[in-house]
């Protein structure tokens, strides 16, 4: 049955393996939300395995470097791994290297795949009118209405490229509001009938090869802990796994978004949202958490 706790320590007991987002759930892009450090450290005097699974297009070396930046030191975690990671897993296994020149909209320069897709000698165009494979990192995040791209998809429309992104999250919220993430753009070309591989959760290919690198551990004793019930919960879900929903920095990453283009109105951003406060949010939702924790503390 779901239900609210107050700290990790009250379902310790029940897992060995700690999966957390990072975004929302360890971090708000400024500064570690105030308990990370002693959960980290609490959980391996127990002897939890701690591990971190991101949307992030960057590679998990380029997060982690973030994190030591922010304050968190890599010991204290044991695996880190994200959608960037994810995609030229699969890039170097599966994907077929000769399908001609990619595009890279990466807004800002956030990841460093347009160097990495050069580091495997590929063909990298700066214009998308030349390629045959668009690879999707970042957007700008204040153009929620996706009116930079309407060049972009009607070529996708026309050309049918190969199209691939490396976060599926449509929105974050922050303390600026909501902000567009990849996946709005993602979303908007599959209802228009393009094909889009995408590389991180909810897919099970990022949870499956997560899990992968954690065979000593049962998937009835793993938990995954995120703010999105679109991404983090949905992607638990698929893989079996339970899961804590992380309430209280902001309302859920996508209980928010979802819901208020569900209505097709705009709902308050509550800084500290109360129990009813996520019990509204997440009401007509189909994708249910095992547990509710307003943040990430022991």
């Amino acid at each position: 049955m779901n239900r609210f706790i107050n700290n990790l320590s009250e379902i310790s007991n029940h897992y060995d393996l700690f999966i957390f987002d990072i975004w929302g759930v360890l971090h708000n892009g400024k500064s570690l939300y105030p308990d990370i450090i002693n959960t980290f450290q609490t959980l391996a005097s127990l002897n939890k395995t701690v591990a971190l699974l991101s949307n992030s297009p960057k590679i998990g070396k380029q997060v982690a470097l973030d994190l030591k930046k922010l304050k968190l030191p890599s010991n204290l975690y044991t695996k880190i791994y994200t959608a960037g990671d994810n995609f030229f897993h699969y890039l170097n296994t599966t994907y077929n290297k000769n399908s001609g020149s990619w595009f890279v909209l990466d807004h800002s320069n956030v990841s460093t795949a347009k160097t990495t897709l050069i580091e495997n000698k590929l063909t990298v165009s700066d214009d998308f009118y030349d390629a045959k494979n668009i690879l999707i990192a970042s957007i700008d995040e204040s153009d929620l209405n996706l009116s930079h791209y309407k060049n972009l998809v009607d070529f996708c429309t026309k050309t049918t490229p190969n199209i691939y992104s490396m976060n599926p999250d449509t929105h974050v919220i922050t303390p600026k509001g909501m902000l567009a993430r990849p996946g709005l753009l993602t979303k908007h070309m599959k209802k228009l009938g393009l094909t889009v591989i995408e590389h991180g959760k909810p897919s099970k290919k990022i949870f499956g090869d997560f899990l992968q690198k954690f065979k000593d551990h049962s998937s009835q004793r793993t938990v995954m802990l995120g703010d999105s019930l679109n991404t983090d919960i949905q992607g638990a879900r698929n893989a079996n796994l339970d899961s804590v929903l992380i309430y209280g920095a902001y309302p859920p990453k996508e209980a928010l978004a979802h819901y208020s283009i569900q209505i097709n109105k705009p709902l308050p951003l509550l800084s500290h949202p109360s129990i009813n406060s996520v019990k509204d949010f997440i009401h007509q939702s189909e994708i249910q958490p095992t547990f509710y924790l307003s943040e990430v503390k022991i």
